[in-house]
């Protein structure tokens, strides 16, 4: 072991082998900090361990953004000669190639695959616009991007994300990668930000073919075991993906019931499925009905469903060890129906008893929510006995005040077992929408940081069922945006109520079922 001190007066041992992985974060940020480059005993650690705690700090994509990659590793290089020295020559801290536009810095590409050299690469292209009127991602920078980089180093690519916002682009990924062998491809990511509202998914759907089709997965790809595709049609099977664990298909709206069981069924060892604006055309039940046994699902989302299809899929599903749940892109008509569908069939077959973590996102608020009367939500969340981390983002704040003790209902919400609380972007008047019955953007207002903040210690002074939490994450960059000095204020509001506050980190910007949206769109 050996004796690292992160700061004046606090140490922490690390470990002489290879596992620094397990090491927690919080500690490795702070190494980078120049101020302590004095004070820290880290150069005099071996090559091998700086390394390693080099590329755990590097390696937190989800919790930053692509930019900031490139920030945390400069950051690193400029502490001293030694530290600069490790990273410049160690392949694996540049393997993360971000793209993004208007103008994407070919030159910055070009320098990381030179570092990289032939280590496994992943591609992280943003190919969404500011402006849909004049798009920057053109066919000739298609070409540039993806079939001058990305095809000639598909086998060395272990993981490739796509995030876009025209239904064009995916066609043109399509035609670059359709026949392109990946042989060590992990990970494929083709996901939308945001393109069109989609109507919910209704039992009245039926099956139809699609142009935007994906046919290529499989054989190309024998190492493929996370997949993500949005918008493309899948109304065949010409291909395999019996070592996938983890399932993406939003909007792909309704797929034929027999292609559906049959791709459920040859994924032996599912552990993650999404299903938003997508699922099975709908079949009455009988006895003899087929139904999905996922044994190894650990991961389920769900979203994009109107209320009686949301109780055909369920009906479908056998996931008896789900540990985390999502449900997002849920409107005003169909909330209440939506809330007690779950809490019905958790009810008859305890399908959420193993149920740990809990994501809400772009859901709207149920009737009568903000005053506290009993609903489905408060019935099906109080019979989470094991939920440990609530994440939430996009939301009516009342689903926060419903813990409050200022609520006559908030006695019947306790959580004795949550310690992680995280909150981004709420909202307010989520509940309109337009005669489509899709979600207007236009009754939607971001919750102001002061009442936000005036919220959070309100329900942090009550603590009512919220004994044992102890983060509170939060998304910094909302709160920079909403004016100066209002961290600090929030801050000095919490401090004041002692043991009663939560460690407090501002890193909620963690992906929601594979979205990518950014606070602007909030």
């Amino acid at each position: 072991m050996v004796m690292l001190q992160v700061r004046p007066g606090q140490d922490i041992l690390l470990p002489t082998s290879a596992r620094l992985k397990a090491i927690s974060c919080k500690y490795m940020n702070q190494i980078c900090i120049p101020q302590y480059r004095n004070r820290s005993t880290i150069l005099h650690l071996p090559t091998e361990i700086v390394t390693n705690i080099c590329r755990n700090v590097l390696s937190l994509y989800e919790y930053t953004y692509v930019g900031s990659i490139q920030h945390q590793r400069t950051l690193v290089m400029l502490i001293c000669k030694r530290l600069r020295a490790i990273v410049s020559s160690e392949p694996t801290l540049w393997s993360f190639i971000p793209v993004a536009g208007p103008f994407p810095n070919f030159a910055m590409i070009d320098r990381l695959l030179r570092h990289a050299r032939n280590t496994p690469l992943h591609f992280y292209l943003d190919l969404r616009s500011d402006d849909p009127e004049s798009h920057w991602c053109t066919p000739a920078m298609m070409e540039t991007l993806v079939g001058g980089y990305i095809v000639p180093r598909m086998s060395q690519v272990q993981k490739l994300t796509f995030i876009v916002d025209r239904i064009k682009v995916v066609d043109s990924i399509y035609t670059y990668i359709a026949s392109t062998p990946g042989p060590i491809l992990r990970e494929f990511k083709l996901v939308a930000g945001y393109i069109v509202d989609m109507e919910p998914l209704s039992i009245k759907d039926t099956f139809g073919p699609s142009r935007h089709s994906a046919p290529f997965f499989g054989g190309h790809y024998p190492s493929l075991s996370s997949l993500a595709v949005h918008y493309a049609s899948i109304d065949h099977a010409s291909f395999d993906i019996r070592n996938i664990s983890e399932l993406d298909l939003t909007g792909h709206k309704v797929i034929h019931p027999g292609l559906f069981m049959s791709i459920v069924a040859s994924v032996a060892q599912l552990k993650a499925l999404t299903l938003r604006h997508t699922g099975p055309a709908f079949e009455p039940q009988t006895p003899n009905s087929p139904v999905a046994n996922l044994v190894h699902l650990e991961k389920l989302a769900l979203g994009g469903m109107d209320a009686a299809y949301m109780r055909y899929i369920l009906s479908l599903l056998r996931c008896p060890n789900v540990r985390e749940f999502g449900l997002s892109t849920i409107a005003e008509p169909d909330i209440e129906g939506v809330w007690s569908a779950i809490s019905e069939r958790h009810q008859q077959t305890q399908s959420f008893q193993h149920v740990t973590t809990l994501q809400l996102f772009d859901i709207a608020e149920l009737a009568g929510m903000s005053l506290g009367r009993p609903s489905a939500y408060t019935a099906f969340i109080s019979s989470l006995f094991r939920l440990e981390v609530l994440r939430i983002r996009r939301v009516s704040p009342a689903y926060i005040s419903i813990m409050s003790a200022q609520n006559v209902d908030a006695a019947l919400v306790s959580l004795p077992s949550l310690h992680v609380l995280e909150v981004c972007g709420l909202v307010e008047d989520v509940g309109g929408s337009d005669d489509s019955g899709s979600r207007g953007s236009a009754e939607i207002e971001p919750v102001a940081i002061t009442d936000l903040a005036k919220l959070l210690k309100d329900l942090f002074h009550s603590r009512n069922g919220l004994w044992n939490v102890s983060r509170l994450h939060l998304d910094g960059d909302e709160w920079d945006m909403a004016g100066e000095g209002r961290r600090k204020r929030f801050l000095e509001a919490m401090v004041a109520l002692g043991d009663a506050c939560p460690r407090i980190c501002w890193d909620a910007r963690t992906v929601f079922f594979n979205d990518y949206y950014d606070s602007e769109e909030i």
